[in-house]
């Protein structure tokens, strides 16, 4: 749906997160660095703790078997190698303390969210993906008609059709902006919640067909 290179520039966690935060979203506080010195003053400065997270893709492929990254949750005696720390450079982060996790599905200007009742299960707590989604509570969820307007706005920033948009939603009802998938999956949230994004999908090719 969306332009190759379009989606090329948009996977860049640092790019995105500097559009939502000019689009008026809520970002983490945030350092992307491989200086020990400079991740552990980050962790001191944020009483709340701090997770790590690629700069790029978390996604590996040996041939044989295929992992994951993650978000994971910093601790200090992670940080007591230099050598491990100055490897590559890392996306750092204030833990955000979460009600829910917000995944919202945008097909052209139609937007469909859903909320993951995520901190039922402790594998789940700072990453989702960690778990077994599938036996997460989801349910539909109605964005403020603010941040469903960000969302759409955040595509066209980014030159998208498509997009799958993570939030953090906090006890105090505030949506923080995590990252943005330009071709994140939805066919389980349509299993779950049966809203209707294939037809989204659909109705747009079909009317952007040539």
């Amino acid at each position: 749906m969306s332009h190759p290179l379009n989606i090329q520039q948009a996977e860049s966690k640092v790019y995105q997160l500097s559009v939502a935060k000019a689009l008026g979203l809520r970002i983490p506080n945030t350092i992307i660095s491989n200086d020990a010195q400079e991740v552990r003053d980050f962790y001191k400065s944020t009483p709340q703790g701090i997770v790590a997270k690629p700069l790029r893709l978390g996604y590996f492929d040996y041939g044989d078997r295929q992992t994951s990254v993650y978000t994971n949750q910093v601790n200090w005696p992670d940080l007591a190698d230099d050598i491990s720390i100055k490897v590559a450079p890392v996306i750092y982060q204030e833990l955000i303390q979460k009600q829910y996790d917000i995944r919202v599905t945008v097909v052209g200007d139609q937007v469909f969210a859903a909320a993951i009742d995520s901190q039922i299960n402790p594998t789940a707590m700072i990453d989702w993906r960690k778990s077994d989604a599938d036996n997460l509570p989801h349910h539909r969820h109605k964005l403020p008609p603010e941040i469903e307007q960000a969302c759409i706005n955040l595509l066209v920033k980014l030159g998208l059709q498509y997009g799958a948009i993570d939030f953090a939603l906090t006890p105090d009802d505030e949506y923080v902006f995590l990252e943005i998938n330009p071709n994140g999956q939805w066919a389980w949230i349509e299993d779950k919640l049966q809203l209707p994004i294939s037809e989204a999908i659909a109705t747009w090719l079909f009317s952007n067909a040539l």
